[in-house]
């Protein structure tokens, strides 16, 4: 057969395959063949195949899809201007919150293997559809926006322990349908942060968790375990405890804030605790910058550019003032001076001699 594909889906008892060539072929997804029941894999080494094609999976033949697995969450949270999407922890039950929005990436596995949602060989091609109503939802670049998307938003007045995500996978006979079930949780609201406790007294590896009121002596804004600290402050980790968020107070403008940790905090030029080391080696900021001033770090480049600068002023100087006696000397011979400001300008000060 050329040129055409073929969807095997009997039983191995109803199919035996005796001198067949499959060349020239392409599809989608299994070049020549398209099979549902990994029965049939012995009648299929009985097959020739000879340079078919698939887009995605499956040059010569491709079994359905075996199994679906979530791999990241992303939140959503458009409360947070500097970045409103966060990696999200995945858990098992998997605990979203009310009123937020998530973006879910999957693996499929084909064939034995798993490959992600998208396919690097074709960018144009996707298994997946798209989103199609995004009119209020807007994502950020931090994602890839040519991955597909699933959108849910849970109402804040409508209440369920748990809740199926139905998601078709392909159309017409390549698809599949996996739920997935999520633990709506309720979570501390805007201007309160969420602090985890050990409880010792109990176990010693549980943990609970409540909700406090946002310290805006050291934070901007806070909502669950997300929060951005001020300019003129610097954190380690994304703890939210008060005594771990240190302030910059020997130089308050080396410290940016925001939602970010460790160098991420510094301007630039700057690294380390409280941002007052200077990226001197350029690791992180691509850049070799040496402390120059009182807790400035500038690019090296530029201070040897005014090294340079200071060093040819400094020469002229001692020019002038090398020349100074020599002008002191056509005073006494009463040369009659021009201006008594331009008096390094030795050309333009005495024009006559007077008898």
């Amino acid at each position: 057969m050329q040129s055409q594909k073929m969807d095997l889906q009997s039983t191995k008892e109803d199919v035996s395959i005796e001198n067949v060539e499959f060349k020239y072929c392409s599809s989608f997804v299994g070049g020549a063949l398209y099979v549902s029941n990994q029965s049939v894999l012995s009648e299929l080494k009985k097959i020739r195949f000879i340079e078919n094609k698939a887009q995605l999976y499956g040059d010569n033949y491709s079994f359905q899809i075996q199994d679906i697995i979530l791999t990241k969450i992303y939140e959503y949270n458009p409360q947070f201007q500097s970045t409103n999407l966060f990696l999200f922890e995945l858990t098992n039950p998997i605990q979203l919150k009310r009123g937020l929005s998530y973006i879910i990436t999957l693996e499929i596995k084909i064939n034995d293997q798993y490959y992600p949602q998208t396919n690097q060989r074709i960018e144009s091609l996707n298994m997946y559809p798209y989103l199609k109503d995004n009119s209020n939802f807007q994502v950020s670049s931090d994602i890839n926006i040519q991955s597909p998307y699933l959108y849910y938003y849970q109402d804040l007045l409508y209440r369920k322990d748990n809740f199926d995500i139905e998601i078709q996978i392909m159309d017409y006979k390549y698809k599949a349908i996996c739920n997935f079930k999520y633990q709506i949780q309720e979570d501390c609201p805007q201007d309160m942060e969420k602090v985890i406790i050990n409880q010792k007294y109990i176990d010693s590896n549980s943990k609970r968790s409540y909700c406090k009121q946002c310290d805006y002596q050291y934070y901007s804004l806070c909502y669950a375990n997300y929060s951005q600290i001020r300019e003129g402050y610097w954190r380690k980790s994304y703890s939210l405890q008060n005594n771990e968020v240190v302030a910059c107070s020997f130089s308050p403008q080396s410290c940016t804030g925001g939602y970010e940790i460790e160098n991420k905090l510094c301007y630039e030029g700057h690294i380390g605790p409280q941002c007052l080391n200077c990226d001197i080696k350029g690791e992180y900021w691509n850049d070799s910058y040496s402390l120059y001033g009182n807790f400035q770090c500038t690019k090296c480049s530029q201070i040897q550019k005014n090294t340079i600068k200071v060093f040819f002023t400094s020469l002229k100087s001692n020019f002038y003032i090398c020349e100074d006696p020599a002008l002191q000397f056509l005073d006494l011979l009463n040369f009659k001076r021009i201006n008594k400001n331009k008096r390094f300008q030795f050309n333009q000060k005495y024009i006559d001699c007077i008898c």
